[in-house]
């Protein structure tokens, strides 16, 4: 059995790490790597002569800057990396290159006459593996179904079959689609961070393409709802912001933390204030009321920005969590200094399981009885915080 080297570390989200794995074992299985499969493979004989496989060979200024938007004010953000989950999403293209690959797609495979897949392999991805629940990637208003396939989501709109997938990386938003009986291909890029934009204008254009009538100005509709959204949630009762100073000395919370599954998280003190670091996210924590801290993030996370801090009776930081972060609570690293222990969740979305100990199988890191792949503390429906610490600078 061939032993395939993977790249340093995966996140977890949605089917990335299954991508990433398939993605190095094509690189593996043809002795090479992913990113020079793609270019040999891919880009060299679609004619994709400006896509990319990494950020790292990027050259502004000929590329669009990602940019994020907090109420009206929009603002710049860094690239962002995916080299450690390239084969998910880390391709770099624009619209010319873009229409190369619907080309590719639409003709079966064929490129100037020569077949670069077989019309099984490619009709494998273009058919239904699983049911999409709701109305998930698409509009409900227009779609029956919802399905996924491989790296496509298979659905119909306005009773013709669509092929269609978006995405987002940091300060960017693409949407993507075909009607392939139609013979119709989209692809809509844009420089804004989860902007509901690109899909809009691609529904816009596959009516136009379909002779609907009357046509409809979906941004004006959206944008129409979220004014009316605005009203409502700005009369939702806001957390009240206390006056005073948090009930710990800001030193008190700071550390570094590690999780075997969302990696380092970092809280930092810097210029008489608490910053909070995880991979390119950053920002600093601002006090907001009882143990809650109000992070203001570098990146749009979807997430509630409160991070709750667990104060023990002896007044020592043991614990932390984010709204709707669930991760599992497990005895701290061996405690050392007189603030023993500052564990900090990750902001996360899924629930976190802990790995098995390496040294003693059927128990989590934190030494508990752990059920396969479910940690005691989960099973009693506890709320939980990361498991472990690395001790800060000053060997707390």
């Amino acid at each position: 059995m061939t032993n395939v080297t993977f790249r340093r570390r995966a996140i977890s989200s949605s089917g990335f790490p299954g991508y990433l794995a398939a993605g190095e074992a094509t690189g593996k299985a043809a002795g090479s790597t992913w990113d020079d499969l793609i270019k040999q493979r891919i880009f060299t004989p679609l004619g994709m002569t400006s896509s990319l496989t990494t950020v790292r060979d990027l050259k502004p200024p000929n590329a669009a800057t990602p940019h994020g938007i907090d109420g009206d004010s929009v603002f710049t953000k860094p690239y962002q990396s995916s080299d450690n989950i390239a084969p998910a999403g880390a391709i770099l293209s624009n619209a010319r290159d873009m229409g190369q690959w619907l080309r590719f797609q639409m003709n079966d495979g064929v490129v100037d006459g020569k077949r670069l897949v077989s019309t099984a392999a490619l009709r494998e991805t273009h058919t239904p593996q699983m049911i999409m629940t709701g109305g998930a990637g698409g509009s409900t208003e227009f779609t029956n179904f919802s399905t996924y396939g491989m790296g496509w989501m298979i659905q119909d709109y306005r009773g013709a079959l669509m092929w269609q997938h978006g995405g987002n990386t940091i300060g960017m938003t693409t949407a993507m689609g075909i009607l392939p009986k139609k013979n119709i291909g989209v692809v809509i890029l844009s420089n804004m961070d989860h902007t509901q934009l690109p899909a809009l204008l691609m529904r816009y254009i596959f009516d136009r393409q379909l002779g609907v009538m009357p046509v409809r100005d979906y941004v004006a509709e959206a944008t129409a709802r979220r004014n009316t959204q605005r009203v409502s949630q700005a009369g939702a009762a806001a957390p009240t912001r206390a006056s005073g100073p948090p009930p710990l000395p800001l030193s008190a919370y700071t550390g570094t933390f590690t999780d075997s599954l969302y990696g380092d998280v970092t809280v930092s003190l810097k210029d008489g204030r608490l910053e909070f670091e995880r991979g390119i996210q950053h920002g600093p924590l601002e006090y907001w009321n009882a143990n809650n801290f109000r992070w203001h993030s570098n990146a749009e996370l979807g997430l509630t920005p409160y991070i709750k801090f667990d104060i023990s009776p002896e007044n020592k930081v043991t614990g932390s969590s984010s709204a709707r972060a669930r991760t599992c609570r497990c005895s701290p690293a061996r405690p050392r200094g007189a603030a023993a222990v500052a564990a900090v969740a990750a902001v996360a979305t899924s629930p976190l399981v802990p790995r098995r100990s390496r040294r003693r199988r059927g128990r989590a890191r934190c030494g508990a009885p752990c059920a396969p792949r479910l940690c005691s503390a989960r099973r009693r429906g506890r709320r939980s915080s990361l498991p472990s610490r690395r001790p800060n600078s000053e060997g707390i």
